[in-house]
């Protein structure tokens, strides 16, 4: 019997991952011999430390490219992209793009996708008084077809008129 879960295993990862997160192909860096789907691994290590509904995901859906019937096509462990519309679609296409890129964390978190961090008073409309008080939706979403929410997020016009 070997001292080592490699001399008795097939390496998965073997070239696919860092020394650095897997030192001497030692597989309990991530993994419990007790379940071995439990991933044990510290993202907080890496340049993307998980925070929000990404603790929530399994690594293999940004770790791997999986088949139809779950078995592995490809690992990626290191050089990954970080831009959120990697995964998310960009329901704002080039809207708030500065210089050709769209920093989703400028207004939304990762708690929830609602635009918790976004600064109104940095508009041409800062929100006072009542305005401050009405949902977003009173103002941004314009029409509902096929049940789905049309959605103006900048708006050009501020007169009175054009609300009330």
């Amino acid at each position: 019997m070997g001292n080592s879960c490699v001399e008795c295993h097939q390496d998965l990862h073997e070239g696919y991952i860092s020394e650095k997160y897997y030192p001497n192909q030692e597989c309990t860096f991530c993994h419990s011999n007790d379940i071995w789907s439990a991933i044990l691994f510290d993202h907080n290590l890496t340049d993307w430390p998980l925070t929000g509904r990404h603790m929530n995901v399994n690594c293999r859906e940004c770790h791997f490219d999986l088949s139809e019937t779950n078995s592995n096509l490809d690992q990626y462990f290191s050089a990954l992209e970080s831009k959120c519309a990697i995964c998310h679609e960009n329901i704002h296409q080039d809207l708030f793009a500065i210089n050709g890129e769209t920093d989703c964390v400028r207004c939304h978190g990762t708690n929830n996708w609602f635009p918790e961090k976004f600064d109104h008073t940095t508009t041409s409309f800062p929100l006072d008084g009542k305005h401050a008080e009405i949902d977003c939706k009173e103002c941004h979403i314009t029409s509902i077809s096929n049940e789905k929410p049309e959605v103006t997020y900048k708006i050009e016009k501020f007169e009175c008129i054009d609300c009330h």
